[in-house]
């Protein structure tokens, strides 16, 4: 087996390649990663040899053993012999906190090398890491201290070390998100003339634009500006207001950045991403969700395990080479589809029917503060 900076160190190369990794390559180095896994992740190869599967019965990368989201509740899922110091949090179920999946990172370079090249690809095309340009990053969530377990926020805190300028903030408090504040930076950014970027979860967009048709209030943001949402309809569901019913699309909510922010659709990026997972996918508009070079999407059947045939609907299960130091198979509830011929971007349809709501739009940071009326 190879040794693990041997791994790392080619996993970050990969990383770094900007295209869609060749087959034989992936393969090669991911039945390594299983390798060192299934060696070092005892509850992982524990799980593994429940299955008979060991690393010299996989001769495919798609005959890696998967392990559902629901092991990250139960099972510390890491290669480090000792607890490791960064350990993210899912944000909670219906059930309560105490079943929160327990994401343990050994080691947060390959993490940090996925997060700076997907963001440099399809948030930030335009401001190069070696120009030396930057924006302001306006956060809906709270800041790091508040949330120190929660993935999406640390995600946040590397854009804006990477990308923002000291105007850059967090708007979100322990019990919300400070709408005006939030207001009023974007109204200084536009008598500037500054493009500015807003990142936060689609639940927390959506109840700031409810707050803002109360009060009339829309703006055009400067050319250059960008909107980046994450968690979809997960955690819309349950805010029970009245407008809600209306953002059931993709469509209508880059509907209502254009009618609030002035943005175009291509500049509203969605991204989807996991705390079990140290990778995202990225999908402009209403367009398909885009797999990064160094991870691997199958749609599988949940009766049998095998690949759906293009074009049918199947549960996601994603093989992420940079999580490197925990499990790279890990297997969703989330439905979606790759159309024919489509191997590198996957259409993504929801829950299945039954499942747990999850995910980032859970948190607290959905809701907001009260508003008042001459804000």
């Amino acid at each position: 087996m190879p040794s693990v900076s041997s791994l790392e160190s080619r996993l970050i190369e990969i990383i770094g390649w900007g295209e869609h990794a060749d087959s034989a390559r992936f393969d090669l180095l991911a039945r390594e990663v299983f390798a060192y896994q299934y060696a070092k992740n005892r509850p992982y190869r524990a799980f593994c040899d429940r299955r008979g599967l060991k690393p010299d019965h996989i001769t495919d990368w798609r005959r890696i053993p998967a392990v559902p989201t629901s092991a990250f509740k139960v099972a510390d899922l890491t290669c480090a012999p000792e607890q490791p110091p960064t350990l993210f949090l899912t944000s909670g179920t219906t059930q309560g906190t105490e079943r929160r999946g327990r994401h343990l990172v050994a080691d947060l370079a390959p993490a940090h090398a996925a997060i700076v090249a997907n963001a440099q690809a399809h948030l930030f095309p335009d401001l190069p890491l070696s120009s030396g340009r930057r924006l302001p990053i306006l956060s809906l969530t709270p800041p790091p201290p508040q949330r120190p377990n929660s993935s999406l926020i640390h995600m946040i805190d590397l854009f804006i070390q990477r990308w923002g300028t000291p105007e850059s903030c967090y708007l979100g408090k322990s019990d919300g998100l400070d709408g005006t504040a939030l207001t009023y930076a974007i109204d200084r950014a536009v008598a500037d003339r500054q493009p500015v970027a807003l990142v936060g979860t689609t639940a927390a967009f959506v109840r700031w634009f409810e707050q803002s048709a109360a009060r009339a209030w829309r703006t055009t943001l400067p050319s250059g500006s960008r909107v980046m949402d994450t968690g979809g309809r997960k955690g819309i569901d349950g805010l029970q207001t009245a407008s809600l019913d209306a953002i059931d699309h993709r469509e209508l909510f880059l509907a209502a950045c254009e009618r609030f922010l002035g943005l175009p659709p291509h500049a509203v990026i969605n991204e989807y991403g996991m705390t079990e997972l140290s990778s995202q996918f990225y999908g402009g508009g209403v367009e398909m969700k885009i797999i990064p070079p160094w991870v691997r999407v199958r749609v599988i059947d949940p009766a049998t395990g095998e690949d759906v045939p293009p074009g049918h609907t199947g549960l996601l299960c994603h093989y992420d080479l940079a999580n490197l130091h925990s499990v790279m198979a890990v297997q969703t509830d989330d439905l979606g589809m790759q159309p024919s011929g489509v191997t590198d971007r996957f259409h993504l349809l929801g829950r299945v029917g039954g499942a747990e709501p999850r995910g980032c739009s859970l948190d607290a940071s959905a809701s907001l503060l009260p508003l008042p009326a001459s804000a």
